[in-house]
């Protein structure tokens, strides 16, 4: 009889300190910007691993910031600041920029000579999907009965502005490679376009900061 009594008071109070420190856990989660970064860290985190895809370390440093446009001199680029949007970002003063309903487009004034489709754009939209939506979506964008000419090919956990992020590589009919980010910040999706064989592409999105 003291025995059981002896392992019920053990139970109660193992159950106590485990207690205790998940809810320590949870206030800690809940000061972090008010848990909405945290919630939306762990919704890509989860993902990733659930789809075991690759961390390749900071995009910043490692991917976006080549060797190419190290020395690529930005000082007199433009800063735009889309706080409604949750970011901001520079660009180059010679380019445009375009706001929409959901985000913005840079691109620049005259076709750019020797780039597939005189350039192309950079885009950062709010996304109203989730990942596995748009890569669902975009698989099926552009097809002949079962054969998909347009498909994300490679997905890779990064790091983008301090955030965990993917970046996603599709192809096209016309054999021109897309790049994109998903990521999640405040309970927004963010979803951006651009492409990765463009210097200035990289550059542009090295620059982007989320707004905390």
């Amino acid at each position: 009889m003291k025995k059981q009594i002896l392992l019920l008071v053990i139970i109660i109070a193992v159950t106590g300190v485990v207690s205790g420190c998940r809810k320590k856990t949870e206030e800690i989660v809940d000061k972090t910007n008010n848990g909405k970064m945290a919630k939306g860290q762990n919704q890509v985190s989860t993902l990733l691993e659930k789809e075991n895809i690759p961390k390749i370390g900071n995009l910043n440093s490692d991917t976006i910031l080549a060797s190419s446009t190290k020395n690529m001199d930005i000082s007199d680029w433009l800063l735009y600041k889309g706080d409604n949007y949750g970011f901001e970002i520079n660009y180059p003063k010679e380019w445009s920029l375009e706001n929409s309903s959901d985000g913005i487009s840079i691109f620049s004034k005259n076709a750019r000579e020797g780039y597939p489709e005189g350039g192309g754009d950079v885009s950062v939209k709010i996304e109203n999907k989730s990942l596995m939506q748009f890569v669902d979506e975009y698989n099926k964008s552009d097809r002949i009965g079962d054969i998909e000419l347009s498909k994300i090919i490679k997905q890779e956990k990064i790091i983008l502005s301090g955030v965990d992020s993917v970046k996603m590589t599709g192809t096209t009919a016309i054999g021109i490679n897309e790049s994109f980010i998903y990521l999640i910040f405040k309970d927004r999706n963010y979803l951006i376009s651009y492409h990765d064989f463009d210097d200035f592409h990289r550059k542009i999105i090295s620059t982007i900061k989320f707004v905390k």
